[in-house]
């Protein structure tokens, strides 16, 4: 009979309150922060939970993690701030960016798992590309290498493979 349940109540069957952190046990972000949908929209779990304890605030306002645990929903363990707040907080912290959770590191070249090419492939476009010869244009070397044009333009202009020289 979940129809019948309020939001609030909905929320609180999802949180496990066994720990110091209370866990969002709902569907989660990509990034691990908790998600519910609310009045047609979706809404972040821990501002929800805010709202319950303290009441609405503005949108432009964040609900930051004093714990830096994502699915926390722990209400005293949040507070607001702006996204320069949020920064600060992360820089005082120590968590910079990519160095907490390198997995979500976007990899690069032909680590990344939907290349085609290998550096000495882009190397070796570059090269012939640089060459100008008459069978070096566009076209030629997509046919070449098996890929499309687009893809041999982004290599050329570097507007992929760019950490390669």
């Amino acid at each position: 009979m979940r129809w019948n349940l309020t939001p609030a109540e909905r929320f609180w069957a999802k949180v496990d309150k066994s720990g110091e952190c209370w866990l969002w046990t709902g569907w989660v972000t990509n990034r691990g922060y908790g998600c519910l949908h609310v009045c047609g929209r979706d809404v972040l779990a821990h501002r929800f939970s805010f709202e319950l304890e303290f009441g609405p605030f503005p949108h432009e306002q964040l609900g930051l993690h004093h714990c830096d645990n994502p699915p926390c929903v722990r209400p005293y363990h949040l507070f607001l701030g702006t996204a320069a707040d949020n920064t600060a907080d992360m820089i005082a912290k120590g968590r910079h960016g990519m160095a907490i959770h390198p997995e979500r590191v976007v990899k690069q070249g032909e680590a990344h798992g939907c290349a085609v090419l290998t550096n000495s492939d882009v190397l070796s476009i570059r090269s012939r590309y640089r060459r100008r010869s008459s069978d070096a244009n566009i076209d030629t070397l997509a046919a070449e290498d098996g890929v499309t044009r687009s893809a041999i333009f982004g290599v050329v202009s570097r507007r992929t493979w760019a950490h390669l020289p």
